[in-house]
């Protein structure tokens, strides 16, 4: 298990690779944006803190997005992984590129 300040590091390093990839500020990504790029860098940045070990309420908490909108971006981004859209792919590629070092560290 994670200690808290851990989980803090991990999650900013995922949202800064998440950020970097989507070429969009980290404020941004969680600010209560509907533009379509927003959403879907919100989406991939919820769905990879839930692919690294965070729970759904530990996402809530640290990204201010409530628990049912959480789940609900963790459904749809499992609902188009066997069909990302080209933009999808490269960016989920460089993030697990940017973030290969988190699974390799203790």
């Amino acid at each position: 298990m994670f200690n808290v300040m851990a989980i803090n590091d991990i999650f900013l390093r995922i949202a800064e690779a998440v950020a970097t990839a989507a070429d969009m500020d980290v404020r941004t990504i969680l600010s209560e944006s509907r533009r379509e790029e927003v959403v879907q860098a919100r989406c991939i940045l919820v769905y990879f803190l839930y692919e690294y070990g965070f729970f759904p309420s530990q996402i809530a908490d640290l990204t201010g997005i409530g628990r049912r909108s959480v789940n609900n971006l963790i459904s749809m981004f499992n609902e188009h992984r066997s069909d990302p859209t080209p933009m999808q792919r490269i960016i989920c590629a460089k993030i697990r590129k940017h973030l290969e070092d988190i699974t390799t560290a203790g």
